[in-house]
């Protein structure tokens, strides 16, 4: 079995069917259980054990950038990468 500590995580959508929960967020950035879809992704990743991740943003990225800074998971290892067009 194939086993990896990497992941890479594609957070660059506009979310327009969620657009009546979202209003204006992109999905990643939707509250699902009190924290954003996006962190409970990150936070199943570290469960499993991944060491580094990799997040595609686009649309807002922005502010997937700024939810790292402001919330638990500012000490994981990220880097993030722009599909901007």
């Amino acid at each position: 079995m194939l086993t990896s500590d990497r992941v890479v995580i594609l957070a660059a959508g506009l979310g327009t069917r969620l657009s009546i929960i979202s209003g204006f967020l992109s999905k990643p950035l939707v509250r699902f259980e009190g924290m954003p879809l996006l962190q409970h992704v990150m936070s199943r990743a570290r469960q499993a054990e991944i060491e580094r991740s990799v997040i595609v943003t686009g649309h807002q990225g922005h502010m997937v950038r700024r939810l790292f800074t402001h919330s638990a998971l500012r000490s994981t290892k990220v880097s993030m990468a722009c599909n901007c067009g």
